[in-house]
Formats: structure tokens, C-alpha cells, sequence
């Protein structure tokens, strides 16, 4: 079995960007692998993430703050939700 790779990003009202950076992982032919996404307090983007996750073989794991903690708090959030 091949290990679980989980890939960490944070953002904050940019979701475009955000699509950039879900597709571009997407696009890797290493599986499996797992997408954790921190909203650090930005506009909510789950109906963004379920649209984008509804035609895409990642597994996911989304968590929004709805303030604004820092980039450092939602990096180590994202470390503690990662399973890989």
C-alpha cells in the first residue's frame, strides 16, 4: 500500500487561487492523496470546495475559522487534521 500524502493549504478570499492550487493536485498521478484546506477567517467556500470535490477522486478535509487567527495558526490547524 502506498502512504497517504496530505497536502496542507491555507487561505483567506481566494478562491480562485485556491482552484488553482485543488487542480494543480489534482493533476498528480501519485495517489493517494489528501487535501486539507484552512479558511483563516475569509468568505466561506464550501459550496467552491463541494463543487470542485464532487468530480475529483481526492479525499478532502476543510475547516473554516470565522476569524482570523493567522497564518501560522491555520498552517499548524491543517497539520493536526492531516492524516498522511
Amino acid at each position: 500500500m502506498t502512504p497517504l500524502i496530505s497536502v496542507l493549504i491555507r487561505t483567506k478570499n481566494r478562491p480562485k487561487l485556491l482552484l488553482e492550487a485543488l487542480e494543480s493536485i489534482e493533476k498528480q498521478t501519485y495517489r493517494p492523496i489528501q487535501a486539507i484546506i484552512v479558511n483563516d477567517g475569509g468568505a466561506d467556500i464550501e459550496d467552491i470546495l463541494n463543487d470542485f470535490f464532487a468530480r475529483s477522486s481526492l479525499r478532502w478535509t476543510y475547516e473554516h475559522n470565522l476569524t482570523h487567527r493567522g497564518r501560522s495558526f491555520a498552517a499548524n490547524r491543517a497539520m493536526t487534521l492531516a492524516e498522511g
